[in-house]
């Protein structure tokens, strides 16, 4: 393995990062858990009122009758069936097609080119379940007496998929 110059100024940095990073680790960052749960509070009325708009709409009784029981309003690749399929909408402009299942791709990009109150409302519902899961819950998980302790691996090793290791 060929090493690399370093100058004395790029260690410095890199030293004294590593310090400031290590600090926070430790520290940790804290979190305002009332405002957290304020706003967890507040996705999860958005969700129940958005669902509620959505199981009442006509568009999705189309969608349980085409899917009974295994309706899965989370479902792209449903949605785009019930719209292209079932209601006729055209398909948008260069919309590719699966290589594996010659079906054509339904994702929140094709979603987004279609006018239809039903798909943005569905879309609204998306973000915020993706917001309260991916986000608000991830956080309150990490939360340890008010803190988050974060983790910076700015160089761990040959442990990366191109064996350089190093941040990420």
């Amino acid at each position: 393995m060929n090493a690399v110059p370093v100058s004395p100024e790029a260690y410095q940095l890199f030293h004294e990062g590593s310090i400031a990073l290590s600090q926070i680790e430790d520290n940790g960052i804290r979190i305002d858990t009332d405002y957290l749960e304020r706003s967890c509070k507040e996705i999860d009325a958005r969700k129940r009122e958005l669902n509620a708009s959505l199981r009442v709409d006509p568009l999705y009784a189309k969608w349980r009758k085409v899917y009974g029981e295994r309706v899965e309003l989370g479902s792209s690749e449903q949605l785009g069936r019930i719209l292209f399929e079932v209601e006729g909408l055209s398909y948008p402009e260069g919309v590719e097609r699966s290589k594996k299942t010659g079906k054509r791709k339904m994702d929140e990009k094709v979603l987004a080119s279609v006018d239809h109150s039903f798909v943005r409302d569905w879309q609204r519902w998306k973000r915020a379940v993706k917001m309260r899961s991916t986000y608000l819950e991830t956080i309150r998980q990490e939360i340890c007496e008010g803190f988050i302790h974060p983790i910076f691996n700015l160089a761990s090793g040959g442990s990366g998929d191109d064996g350089k290791g190093g941040a990420r």
